[in-house]
């Protein structure tokens, strides 16, 4: 599994208020919110002075996505709660997680509220 897998299954076994629509990269045509988005900005590699370490450090983005601030707040908080400060075994991957920063935002071609949260996620690399 890939990391980004790893977080998804993660989020829905948390139960989120958005755990059955939870979306790579974009959503889909007319989602049903709240709703959430993850993508992978950037995949900085662990070396050491023999080669590769077999670790990564990258930077993933969720999207909270939902039609009220109050919301897509919550569904934030909800992520939040489930990724800030874990570590230990996601489900095949032992992982370091980390918010670093959240953002509020508003679309106003669609109307909707989102926040975004950035994570870094160290980890051993599979």
């Amino acid at each position: 599994m890939t990391i980004e897998s790893e977080l998804r299954t993660r989020l829905i076994a948390a139960a989120t208020s958005a755990a059955s629509r939870i979306y790579p990269q974009k959503l889909p045509q007319d989602p049903t919110y709240p709703a959430l988005t993850f993508q992978r900005v950037s995949g900085a590699r662990v070396g050491n002075l023999a080669g590769a370490a077999g670790r990564a450090k990258p930077r993933i983005t969720f999207s909270c996505w939902a039609q009220t601030y109050v919301a897509a707040q919550a569904l934030a908080a909800e992520v939040r709660a489930s990724l800030n400060g874990f570590k230990g075994t996601l489900t095949t991957i032992s992982a370091d997680i980390a918010l670093e920063n959240e953002i509020d935002d508003f679309d106003d071609v669609v109307n909707v509220h989102r926040v975004i949260q950035d994570y870094f996620v160290a980890h051993v690399e599979t």
